[in-house]
Parts: C-alpha cells; sequence; structure tokens
C-alpha cells in the first residue's frame, strides 16, 4: 500500500466512492453511507467488537488479525 495524505478526509471520501483509491481507514459513520450506496465494502471493524451500526461487518480480529483493534 501507498499512504495518500488528505487535508481533509470528504476528498478521500469521493475518491474512495469513485475507485482513485482501493482503501480508506476511517470513523464508521463516513463510510457507512458509501457502503450502503454500494460505493464501498466495508471490510471489518478496529473495534474489539462488532459494531450496532453494521452487524454483520467483522471485527479485524475475528478477520485474522487479533492484535490489530483501536479503543475510542
Amino acid at each position: 500500500m501507498v499512504y495518500v495524505p488528505y487535508r481533509d478526509f470528504n476528498p478521500a471520501l469521493s475518491d474512495l466512492g469513485e475507485g482513485g483509491i482501493e482503501v480508506a481507514s476511517a470513523a464508521l459513520n463516513q463510510l457507512l453511507p458509501h457502503s450502503q450506496a454500494g460505493r464501498a465494502s466495508l471490510l471489518a471493524v478496529l473495534n474489539k467488537t462488532r459494531s450496532p451500526l453494521a452487524p454483520n461487518v467483522p471485527t479485524a480480529a475475528e478477520s485474522g488479525y487479533p492484535d490489530l483493534a483501536l479503543t475510542t
């Protein structure tokens, strides 16, 4: 992967939805509308438990990355 810095996340969301970038890491509430519209796929949440906003999206630990977790 190549890190692509953005000054603001809105252009990153636009690029993600248009296919300009392939991966983004952001708060679920920022990515969920893009997922619901079919412009992005949610691969995992970085919480220790699944999110009630997207209960079908596995955690990173469930996806095979047990040390990848963020706490906010």
